[in-house]
């Protein structure tokens, strides 16, 4: 993986329902994670670091597939 890894983070609505979606970009892959702002479930901070776990997660997943292949080839 490059340096830095870039992040956005953006707060939508969806069919009424708030929506917190995390995307993190480190090279060329890319990482993706969203949470639902449940106000019983989570506070706008809680379901930010939920979907950004969820994004680092992603990240991680797509770069061990990225080895894989590698040691497969």
């Amino acid at each position: 993986m490059s340096a830095a890894p870039d992040e956005i983070v953006h707060f939508h609505r969806i069919d009424g329902l708030p929506i917190v979606l995390c995307a993190i970009e480190s090279g060329d892959l890319l990482g993706v994670g969203t949470a639902v702002l449940k106000p019983d479930r989570f506070t706008e901070r809680g379901a930010r670091e939920f979907a950004e776990r969820n994004a680092r997660k992603s990240l991680a997943i797509e770069a061990e597939k990225r080895a894989a292949k590698a040691r497969v080839a």
